[in-house]
Parts: C-alpha cells; structure tokens; sequence
C-alpha cells in the first residue's frame, strides 16, 4: 500500500510522526513537502532519516488577507500512483483542493488531518470569506475517504456539520512524548545551576513563553504581566521560539532596558528539557496550542487567556487543575492570578500534579499514531 503525506513543511516537532509512518510493516509511505514557509509557518526540518522524502516547491500568495499555497506535487501524485493521500485540512492550500477533486479520476483515497474550524484574525477581520472558506472545508471533509481530528471537540463539531462519526478518528495532537519524558529525567541539578548562574535565576519564579513568535499571541502583554509582577516578586521570564517578531521583541527588550525577561530563541529537545525544567509556569497570554503538551510533560502550569483565538489543544487545558484559563484575558487578572501560584505552594503543586497526569493520561503519542493507522486502515477497506 503506497501512502503520500503532501504537506507545506514538516516542523520539528511533528518528525517522530512521519518516522512511525515510515516504518509501518508493507507501507509504502512518502512525506511529500516544501522548504519554504511563509508568515507564521514553522521551518521546514528538510530531509527526514528512514523516511522516504520528496522535496517540492511552494508558492505562496496573499488575496484580502487570506495566505494562499500552491504546491507543485501532481508529477509526483500521477509517477507514484499512491492508494491514499493524506493531507492537511486547509483550503487556503489551493492544491489540496484539486488533488481531492482528482481523486476521483486516479482511484485514491483522501483522508484529512483537521482542526475542524477558521479561527484568529483571518476570521475575524473577514468574516463573510472565512464562512465560505468554512462550508467548502465542511463539503470536502464530507466527501473524503477517512478525517483525523485533532481532538474530541473537533470530532463533535464535525459530526454536527454532517460528517459521518464513523469516519473520524481522534488523534489527540501530541507531541514525541516518550523523548520528552527521556530528556526530562536526563537534566541533572548541575544543568539547571548551569542555567541559573547564566541568568541570574537564583530563588527566582521562572515564568516561559514556548511557541511561535507572532502578533496573534501579544507576547507584548507577556512581557508587561511579568514586569508587573517583577516589581512584587523575584520573578523571571524566558521567550522561547522563534518567528516574525523576533526581531521586533528583541530590539523592545534592549531598547527598553527590559531586565530578567530573556529572548531564548528556538530550542529542541535536550537543551528546550533544560529550559522547561527551570521553569515554573507557562504562560501564553493567548492563541495557544501545542505549548499545553510541551508544558504538561514537564509537570508545568499552564496558563492563558479565555478567548476564540486557541488550537483545538486548548481542551487539554482544565481550569484549576492542571493550569488557569483566565477570564476575561486581562493584564491584571493573569497578575493576580499568576500571584496566587507565586504565593500558594501547595495550589501550585495541585497544579503541577494535574499538569503531569494530563500527559500521561491524555496526550500519549501512541494514541495520536493509532488514529492515524485506523483512519488509514479505514479508508482503504472502503
């Protein structure tokens, strides 16, 4: 059976899922994808070890506000003759479109990987468009062969707007969790005094920002929450990721003589375990995703804003048990109630315990691969 995987990029922490697939007994699995991002995109990771790599070209647009993709994958599509094509559950990527629609003709099967939903500032500034952009997404999820949801909340959204239960398989989007835990638990206390001489840390409250550096997640109300805090406490922060306002950041920070708030950039794996490990919370003020798994792995809090603008991982997120979900998202409600875990221990370990057990519990990649297996499964018995 000869599986294709056509992505715009493969990020860093979603290569664990295309080396299981890759290695899956009488599968023929291809990851076929880009090296050039765009806008909030992450970067593409390249060629992937004992995985069969197609490299392709994208281009993209940008019509009203609404990103375009167009990925040049049909020569590789009609040579490799595959059984299914599994892809991403956005229309804004124009090709996706036109391979589903010549699915028909060459006799393979789609199965798409969603979030189920438009959400940020493309739906709100465009709200007519993005209505549209939802139903076409609703109609050729209907038509495809198999669809993987990201969560539970994604399944029921979609089962509502007629898609058939039967056909839907819940990946609970995860992270390479196994390695994670291994990193962990390699950190000794001379790494962490490592960190805590470069950065002045001692019996400081170490609060992080993990994720993609863009507009969309006010990193700005992050820095000043933790100013504000700073003028009560021993408190200190780390920015870690990278994106388009890295720069912007870092010339605010300098410029403003911002102290004890460190611009980290991206980190992976053993070096982001360190990082984490000194940390005390996590704190995104919004638009938040797969930072809820990384923190959660590590035993850490997590904590954000109530808002429309989430991933579908927000429902990991159980207010007063493994973090806050503060409403309404305001600079002096995410103080006061980052304050209270500051001040209350054992609130603080509750927290840290339910954040932990929701890893363990919920979020094993093992379950995220079996979705992706059934699904397949599934769709080819069809």
């Amino acid at each position: 059976m000869r599986i294709l995987f056509v992505t715009p990029i493969i990020p860093e922490y979603r290569k664990w899922l295309y080396k299981k697939l890759g290695n899956i007994q009488n599968w023929d699995f291809y990851a076929i994808h880009g090296k050039e991002n765009y806008g909030s995109f992450p970067k593409d990771i390249g060629l992937i070890s004992d995985v069969k790599n197609i490299i392709i070209k994208n281009v993209y647009y940008n019509i009203n506000s609404l990103p375009i993709t167009w990925q040049f994958c049909f020569k590789y599509i009609y040579k490799l003759k595959p059984n299914i094509i599994i892809l991403l559950d956005n229309v804004k990527i124009i090709s996706n479109i036109f391979i589903f629609l010549l699915s028909k003709i060459f006799r393979y099967k789609i199965i798409f990987f969603t979030h189920g939903q438009n959400n940020g500032e493309f739906s709100k500034r465009n709200s007519q468009l993005s209505k549209i952009v939802d139903t076409f997404r609703y109609f050729i999820l209907k038509k495809s062969d198999a669809v993987i949801a990201y969560t539970t909340g994604v399944r029921k959204r979609l089962v509502l707007k007629g898609i058939e239960n039967k056909k839907i398989f819940v990946a609970n989007n995860t992270l390479d969790l196994n390695k994670t835990y291994k990193f962990n638990k390699n950190v000794t206390s001379s790494h962490l005094t490592n960190l805590e001489n470069k950065y002045n840390l001692k019996n400081k409250f170490v609060i992080s920002f993990l994720g993609r550096l863009t507009k969309l997640k006010n990193i700005e109300l992050f820095i000043e929450v933790i100013t504000a805090l700073q003028n009560r406490y021993p408190v200190a922060g780390f920015i870690i990721g990278d994106g388009p306002e890295y720069k912007m950041l870092n010339e605010q920070l300098k410029t403003n003589n911002i102290k004890d708030i460190f611009l980290i950039g991206e980190k992976f794996d053993f070096e982001l375990a360190c990082y984490l490990k000194k940390t005390d919370v996590v704190f995104l003020p919004q638009h938040s995703g797969l930072a809820i798994v990384h923190a959660f792995a590590f035993g850490k809090p997590f904590i954000t804003g109530d808002s429309n603008l989430h991933g579908p991982e927000i429902e990991y997120l159980k207010n007063y048990e493994n973090g806050l979900l503060i409403s309404p998202p305001e600079k002096s409600n995410f103080i006061n109630s980052i304050e209270m875990i500051i001040t209350d221990n054992e609130f603080y370990s509750s927290l840290s315990n339910g954040a932990l057990k929701s890893s363990v519990d919920d979020l094993s990649p093992t379950i995220m691969l079996n979705a992706f297996v059934k699904a397949i499964e599934f769709a080819i018995s069809k």
